[in-house]
């Protein structure tokens, strides 16, 4: 998926919940799951995690996912909660990825 569908994806999940999922020390793997009002829910799958700043659980998210061609890199980040994570990729799933 592109970074624009990617992007275009979490505009339409604007204001849902967000909480840390789950972490993988091992796979470097974090996955934020977001949760609209209808009680549907987004997975964001972030691999190559090499850092993670802010809080765990937020209302009313506003996450965008940059990739920067020069660093090789995505950039999940809400900057209303603070929360920030610089990895190798991003993937989108409806499913629960830990299933």
């Amino acid at each position: 998926m592109t970074s624009r569908k990617i992007q275009h994806t979490l505009d339409n999940w604007r204001g849902a919940g967000a909480e840390l999922w789950s972490y993988s020390t091992s796979h470097s793997r974090l996955v934020l799951r977001l949760r609209n009002p209808k009680k549907e829910v987004l997975y964001i799958i972030m691999e190559d995690v090499y850092a993670i700043f802010g809080i765990v659980s937020w209302p009313n998210s506003d996450l965008v996912a940059m990739y920067n061609d020069a660093r090789r890199e995505w950039l999940v980040r809400d900057i209303r909660s603070g929360f920030v994570a610089p990895c190798g990729l991003v993937r989108l799933s409806d499913v629960d990825p830990s299933r």
